[in-house]
């Protein structure tokens, strides 16, 4: 897996052994990382990159972030439970040398604690398919303060997502089994 356009573009991405780590981790997938950045760049909602605050919920080996800092975000904080991906991700942040403007926290994303430092406005959220976290995730970040007013969630999931009194969608397109949805959080 490699990034795909700006700073960091062919950067090879160091990712788990699909033989012996098949429950670990499922990566988005080039062409649909592609297609999202293009609808967050180009689409309805205008340049949602340059300059924003990402937070990468549920971050595995952090290739949904870099990508972001890769196109012009200015920071990036990578939430990751799995220790080994989290090693993963740290070896990719040292390649990229973008450790200046990440932060990297060993966490449940669906467990957040209170948030001390800035809030973010590009939130992506890309959780085990099976497992049926999204929602928790999103209360997690609202509830600790992580989330900026309007803040804009980019969603991979195996199916559709419903939007909640929390946030409303704004975009949605399927991609053979996945799902990318574009929601802004309500204000709170």
């Amino acid at each position: 897996m490699r990034i795909s356009a700006g700073k960091f573009k062919g950067l090879k991405l160091h990712t788990p052994n699909p033989q012996k780590d098949k429950k670990t981790l499922r990566p988005t997938s080039g062409r649909i990382r592609e297609s999202m950045f293009d609808i967050l760049i180009h689409g309805p909602l205008g340049n949602l990159i340059v300059d924003s605050s990402v937070l990468d919920l549920f971050a595995g080996t952090g290739a949904l972030g870099m990508e972001a800092l890769s196109r012009g975000a200015k920071s990036a904080t990578f939430i990751e439970k799995n220790k080994y991906n989290l090693s993963l991700l740290e070896i990719n942040l040292s390649k990229a040398q973008a450790i200046d403007n990440s932060t990297v926290w060993h966490a449940d994303a669906t467990r957040l604690p209170p948030n001390k430092g800035h809030s973010h406005d590009l939130v992506f959220l890309d959780p085990p398919y099976r497992e049926n976290l999204i929602e928790d995730g999103i209360l997690s970040a609202l509830n600790g303060g992580w989330l900026a007013n309007e803040c804009v969630l980019v969603i991979e999931s195996g199916a559709p997502v419903p939007s909640s009194s929390h946030w409303s969608e704004q975009f949605a397109r399927r991609y053979g089994t996945t799902y990318i949805t574009l929601g802004v959080i309500e204000h709170h």
